[in-house]
């Protein structure tokens, strides 16, 4: 019997789905620059939208020469849009005075989740440099009249 219980809890705890976190992040390989998601909440009713930060931070402060690259976003359980977003730095001019500004790219996404009779999660992902960085997002079930 006990050797039971310890079965079941152990399969219920290897069932749960990671909670989600309105925060995630992730560092490129070489350590220039950090990519992060950051969603207003952590859930989302069918049919709704909830707006996602997606910011790009300069590690090594801000660059000398102009430099873009493609961000791609991919979800599942829902829509995104923008699906992608150009990360661009200006540079800074040797006589320029630089400040953090220069060094940060932020713009907001918006995920639209897809209608759900059961509770179920919802995930935007980020790859930004051969990094990749997942945001979940909890789908509450529709509500039946």
């Amino acid at each position: 019997m006990k050797s039971l219980v310890l079965l079941c809890a152990a399969l219920f705890c290897a069932s749960c789905a990671e909670e989600p976190k309105r925060l995630v992040g992730a560092t490129t390989a070489d350590g220039r620059f950090k990519l992060s998601l950051e969603a207003t909440d952590d859930w989302v009713r069918p049919g709704f939208s909830l707006p996602v930060k997606v910011r790009v931070e300069s590690l090594v402060g801000p660059l000398v020469e102009a430099w873009e690259t493609e961000l791609e976003l991919v979800v599942n359980n829902g829509d995104i849009s923008p699906s992608s977003l150009y990360v661009e730095f200006d540079g800074v001019a040797e006589d320029e005075v630089a400040n953090q500004a220069d060094s940060v790219f932020e713009a907001w996404i918006t995920f639209e989740a897809e209608s759900r009779k059961q509770l179920a999660q919802g995930e935007v992902h980020a790859m930004f440099l051969e990094q990749h960085a997942v945001i979940k997002l909890r789908i509450t079930p529709e509500v039946e009249e």
